[in-house]
């Protein structure tokens, strides 16, 4: 226990109405009742104390309750969890050491047996798990205690009856004539130094007369305290002078003691009852401090708004194998023949998705124009097992037709096939990502309705903040042992993340929320930020909802205001490592400039990306060249160049992941905003 070099510190106050020490993590002050007298005994770890309580008559506090003290630390204020008397506590052990003065004089009073009866009021006290050091003089032998032979015996037990027929003993058997008092009171001292650090120690001093025979005097007794802490230290003066024993008086109040007089033998009793209340009536108080903290939010409020969306992803005319095999892979839309019925590419959104129905896309088209043809060249990565494998090619391309020709009814003279090695415009053959992208069926047509832009229109949401930055401020003792926290938008979590250890001083928390209205109409985002401190206490901490607006196109229209429109465009096939422009590309930048001519006041936002294969500073000049070579374009045909910005992004923030070979090719790609504002009449 630690507590010993805290009443170092502060012994001067330990009698004052309230207590103020310093625990391993802060300053605890402890406030008692008013008109008592308050005691800290002992510490265990940095939530627990042992105390005593006494009223203004030195009586002890029979009925300790939580209720009744205050534990604080600053202005922060601690749970207390318990209050139990200490004998209740079975895994925390007492030790008593009891030096007794056994000089022939007590037989002279007639008090050893009042003395036997009165030491049945502690030994009441004393449980099969504490233990009892009995020390007594004795004229004849010596016993060695630390570096000094001191005239002295010592009887370790817990056995009440053993006890006492040992003190019975040194009283009638070998009763001494010396009186070594001095000498005692530092073999017990002795004794507590040995003692377990995590047992609660106490020392009692019975003397009968002054000590006239040690051979070490006061100053002795005192250093020998500064050695050892760990205990308190009480003493019952039987001497047959008035008032009490000066040096006792001082020996105790400086080890957190006290002493009572006994002036008869009929006092004996009493004041040992006392004694054995002062030991008896103390408590463990477990407390402990809980996390405090705030959360702070940013922005405060965010606008969401409709945004009609006009999407025109470009075709991205290739079908991927897998190595060595002709079957088309499950990740395309294949369909029934009754289902391809019911098919529309107006519904697509996005060009991933757009792209897995590449198949159903052309196969709708080429029925939609009976006279359009197209070729479909089979190719291999030509390497491995598929090295110089026309054969394979050959048999990719015909999974193509076969599934345009029986489901889509398209007749075979309109589909022709060939078969080659690598393709026309291979990706890097070094790579196992290029020989994965080398493994397709590229389709070719001159009909330009087969192989144009796929458009689609539908409402998307913009909103003002993409994320909720929070910022937590948690205060706890104890140490963080896991956080977490919750963005709720209604009844929808919409962010939310987990963690462990102490958490950083801000979170960039995404917002996903699929119900603008819902977010609207309540009182708002609302975040939540959970702490659990290592003795597993648990704070939610909360900040004011972010306030949600949300913009609907209806309610523009109703009122005949103007509302949001966005126009996405995509430049997708650059070939591998190029930034040329070139084919149905260059008539989708046409047509762009077009449409920028026929909407005023637009602003236009290029961002070029490219794939991660290849060195990180390379795709990023990459990127910039592929963005810069649509915006040169859009320039020479006179748009003004403070309505465009162009940027490029490399392989950083990718539209898709690169772990597949279509998805590499979406992201060789700039992509084109438009955003205006439509009127609402």
């Amino acid at each position: 226990m630690s507590i010993g070099k805290w009443f170092l510190t502060f012994s001067c106050i330990f009698f004052l109405s309230d207590i103020t020490f310093a625990s391993n993590v802060e300053t605890i002050q402890i406030i008692p009742p008013d008109n008592t007298t308050l005691s800290i005994i002992d510490t265990f770890q940095d939530d627990k104390i042992l105390i005593s309580l006494s009223d203004q008559a030195g009586k002890p506090i029979l009925d300790l309750k939580k209720e009744h003290l205050k534990i604080m630390s600053g202005d922060r204020r601690a749970t207390i969890t318990s209050v139990e008397l200490l004998e209740k506590r079975m895994d925390i052990v007492r030790n008593f050491v009891l030096v007794i003065d056994n000089s022939d004089s007590m037989q002279q009073r007639n008090a050893v047996d009042p003395l036997l009866a009165a030491l049945d009021e502690l030994l009441k006290i004393v449980r099969p798990i504490d233990q009892v050091h009995l020390i007594v003089f004795d004229d004849q032998k010596t016993m060695q205690f630390g570096d000094r032979d001191l005239h002295v015996q010592a009887f370790t037990s817990s056995n009440p009856v053993d006890l006492k027929n040992y003190l019975s003993e040194a009283y009638y058997g070998r009763d001494t004539v010396k009186t070594v008092l001095f000498e005692a009171m530092v073999a017990g001292i002795e004794i507590i130094k040995q003692l377990p650090a995590d047992s609660v120690n106490y020392l009692l001093v019975f003397s009968d007369g002054d000590d006239i025979n040690s051979s070490i005097n006061e100053a002795a007794v005192l250093k020998a305290t500064k050695s050892v802490d760990d205990y308190e230290a009480y003493a019952l003066d039987y001497m047959p002078k008035t008032g009490v024993n000066a040096f006792l008086k001082q020996f105790t109040e400086e080890n957190r003691g006290r002493i009572w007089k006994a002036n008869e033998k009929t006092d004996l009793i009493p004041a040992f009852q006392a004694v054995s209340s002062k030991m008896l009536y103390q408590y463990v108080v477990s407390y402990s401090f809980p996390p405090t903290g705030k959360l702070s939010i940013e922005p405060d409020s965010i606008v969401i708004e409709e945004i009609t969306t006009l999407d025109n992803s470009p075709m991205l005319a290739h079908v991927f194998f897998d190595t060595g095999s002709s079957e088309i892979p499950d990740r395309y839309s294949l369909l029934s023949g009754q289902e391809s019925s019911s098919f529309n590419e107006e519904k697509l959104t996005g060009s991933l998705e757009k792209y897995y129905q590449v198949l159903n896309v052309i196969g709708k088209r080429m029925n939609d124009n009976p006279d359009a043809k197209m070729t479909l060249v089979g190719c291999n990565s030509n390497s491995g097992v598929e090295r110089n494998n026309t054969s394979l090619s050959s048999q990719r391309a015909e999974s193509v037709k076969s599934y345009l020709r029986y489901v889509w009814g398209i007749q075979p003279e309109r589909l022709n096939t060939e078969a080659r090695n690598l393709p026309e415009a291979p990706s890097s053959s070094r790579l196992q990502e290029g020989k994965e992208e080398n493994q397709r069926v590229e389709i070719h047509s001159d009909f330009p309705a087969i192989l144009d832009v796929i458009e689609s229109s539908y409402i998307d949401i913009s909103m003002s903040a993409e994320q909720m930055i929070l910022k937590p401020t948690i205060n706890t003792l104890y140490g963080v042992d896991r956080w977490g926290y919750k963005l709720i938008a209604g009844d929808e979590i919409i962010a939310e993340l987990e963690g462990s250890g102490d958490p950083s001083s801000a979170y960039a928390a995404p917002l996903a929320i699929s119900n603008s209205a819902q977010a609207a109409s309540g009182p708002g985002i609302q975040a939540v930020f959970s702490v659990t401190d290592k003795k597993g206490q648990k704070i939610d901490l909360t900040a004011d909802p972010v306030k949600v607006t949300f913009i609907q196109k209806k309610e523009l229209l109703a009122s005949n205001m103007g509302y949001k429109v966005q126009e996405k465009y995509a430049l997708i096939l650059f070939d591998f490592d190029s930034d040329v422009i070139k084919g149905r590309n260059q008539a989708i930048v046409d047509a762009i400039a077009s449409r920028l001519n026929e909407v005023p006041d637009v602003s236009v936002e290029i961002e070029g990306h490219t794939d991660n294969i290849g060195k990180e500073e390379y795709n990023l000049k990459l990127s910039e060249r592929r963005a810069k070579a649509v915006y040169d374009l859009l320039i020479a045909r006179g748009l003004p160049e403070n309505q465009i910005r162009h940027y490029g992004l490399g392989a950083a923030n990718p539209l898709y992941e690169n772990d597949m070979p279509e998805k590499r090719a979406l992201n060789r790609t700039v992509t084109i905003t438009l955003e205006y504002q439509s009127s609402g009449l």
